[in-house]
């Protein structure tokens, strides 16, 4: 069975957990993320339902390591660090 979940547990962002799943109008790829003082979090990319979108979307879940992962939420981490003033996750 393919794997659906990924968590990465990293020392200065805490864990983020990158999911593959189906949205209401194709495949996505979610990132959940808990910035200092915050709750859990959530991103997503969306792929077209399409044939060619499922594969896409599952190239680019089969393709992150932590270093993605981190990528793709340190934007939210930033901004919530700078918007409200904490630095704990920047």
């Amino acid at each position: 069975m393919a794997d659906f979940a990924k968590i990465f547990n990293t020392e200065k962002h805490g864990q983020v957990l990158v999911m593959f799943d189906s949205g209401d109008n194709g495949a996505e790829v979610k990132f959940f993320f808990k910035p200092f003082g915050f709750g859990v979090c959530q991103i997503s990319n969306n792929f077209i339902d399409t044939k060619e979108g499922w594969d896409s979307a599952q190239r680019f879940f089969e393709s992150i390591d932590e270093a993605k992962a981190v990528d793709q939420v340190l934007p939210a981490l930033t901004h919530f660090s700078t918007f409200f003033g904490e630095k704990a996750n920047a």
